[in-house]
């Protein structure tokens, strides 16, 4: 589980951005990332939430993140799966439940496979890259394998 709490600032812009990931030996060293969060700036929506895979890509929540807020999220991958979940808690609002981000039209299990199967190999995840900017901050990031 790679979990951050993060808060977006006021005004949002394509420039405010956090991105919390994976990677394999150092930070893109390879073609291809590991596990990611982004939150904020993403493909010019500063206030979506996004999940990297392994190909590079990313694929963004239908969920919305509202400005001047604080929140928690984590990315829960089982095991060795090659699906992940993204829970979701408004700290700023109170919330005091996860709750899981949709992505497409109704799925919670996020496909994080671009291929066949995961390049590098899930286990072979072991860089914590955090980025940030525009403003963004982060208060913890937290990586716990189960």
């Amino acid at each position: 589980m790679v979990g951050i709490e993060a808060f977006l600032p006021v005004p949002l812009s394509s420039k405010s951005f956090l991105e919390v990931y994976l990677n394999r030996g150092a930070v893109r060293s390879a073609a291809y990332f590991g596990v990611s969060l982004q939150g904020g700036g993403e493909e010019g929506v500063p206030d979506a939430i996004c999940v990297r895979r392994d190909s590079g890509l990313r694929v963004s929540a239908a969920d919305r993140l509202a400005p001047d807020h604080w929140y928690r999220v984590r990315l829960a991958v089982p095991g060795a799966g090659q699906t992940g979940t993204v829970w979701l808690r408004d700290l700023t609002a109170g919330d005091e439940e996860f709750r899981s981000v949709t992505f497409g039209a109704s799925a919670h299990d996020l496909a994080l496979t671009g291929g066949d199967g995961w390049r590098p190999a899930l286990p072979d995840l072991d860089t914590l890259v955090l980025r940030l900017g525009g403003g963004a901050q982060v208060a913890s990031v937290q990586l716990v394998n189960e």
